[in-house]
């Protein structure tokens, strides 16, 4: 895919991840007797959304490096895709 899409799914990722863990949407999942992988649900919730987060930063940071490489490649010395 390229950058400015992945760009735009980092964006609405991080977005929604900010809403999941703050009050309103957080108390959804607050049972501390219930465990998942030996975690309350409420810390199993915010580590699934963190673990999420690297993987999305993760495929941003290829999508960036590969367009800059094609940059390099065409002799443009620009990258296309975004405000920088």
């Amino acid at each position: 895919m390229p950058l400015r899409t992945w760009r735009s799914i980092a964006w609405t990722y991080h977005i929604l991840f900010a809403i999941a863990v703050v009050w309103p949407v957080q108390a959804l999942v607050n049972d501390p007797e219930v465990l998942v992988v030996g975690l309350p649900v409420q810390m199993a919730w915010a580590a699934g959304w963190l673990l999420g987060s690297l993987v999305v930063l993760w495929r941003l940071d290829s999508a960036r490096t590969r367009e800059i490489r094609l940059a390099g490649a065409d002799g443009s010395g620009t990258v296309s895709g975004g405000g920088e």
